[in-house]
């Protein structure tokens, strides 16, 4: 078994993650240690601090899968977009194009079986079509506004797609937020949102 400790030093499969293994508070505890951008931001942002604000922009029939779309990076780590980018030109380099396809085919594989182990502990069915787009935009629009609280002026602009978008100020403004209390926040969202949770309250 390929495994990973957890921060409550579970064994994680990270081939084959179990619904069961799935702790919620420990989840928002991890993300809320985890930094955004590779740390080059002017205060850590974390991957909870960051969910926080998707769940805010996102509609309110997708808030649900907003408050877990990075939730497997609690068990895989964060990997910058540029990174990514970086990693398959380097494998298309030495390999080819197949060979960046597949790496990139894993690395969404993965990612995906992490997803499917959550959200089944969560209560949630998979998400339709609507709901990805959703989030996607979500995320997206977060991450400019990240930007602009957050990091300093780029001197290239980024994706094109990305600089169309427009930074949006949540309903609640989250201008930063330390760790303890970053996860705090998130945990009570995964309540309110998580049918799994609602009904282990009740």
């Amino acid at each position: 078994m390929i495994w990973s400790q957890s921060r409550n030093g579970t064994a994680i499969d990270l081939l084959d993650p179990r619904p069961e293994q799935v702790d919620f508070r420990e989840i928002a505890d991890t993300l809320a240690f985890i930094n955004r951008y590779n740390g080059c931001t002017f205060q850590p942002v974390s991957v909870a601090l960051h969910t926080l604000i998707v769940i805010d922009i996102a509609p309110d029939f997708a808030k649900p899968y907003a408050a877990l779309h990075d939730a497997p990076e609690a068990r895989l780590g964060d990997q910058s977009r540029p990174f990514i980018a970086a990693l398959l030109a380097q494998i298309e380099t030495i390999g080819g194009d197949e060979a960046a396809r597949a790496a990139k085919l894993a690395n969404d594989r993965l990612h995906k079986r992490h997803f499917h182990a959550i959200r089944q502990a969560a209560g949630l069915p998979p998400p339709t079509r609507e709901i990805e787009a959703e989030v996607k935009r979500a995320d997206d629009i977060a991450l400019m506004t990240e930007r602009k609280w957050f990091m300093a002026h780029p001197e290239r602009t980024w994706d094109p797609h990305l600089e169309a978008l427009v930074p949006q100020i949540p309903k609640t403004p989250y201008r930063w937020k330390a760790p303890d209390k970053c996860a705090d926040a998130l945990y009570e969202r995964f309540l309110q949102l998580l049918p799994s949770l609602r009904k282990r309250a009740a």
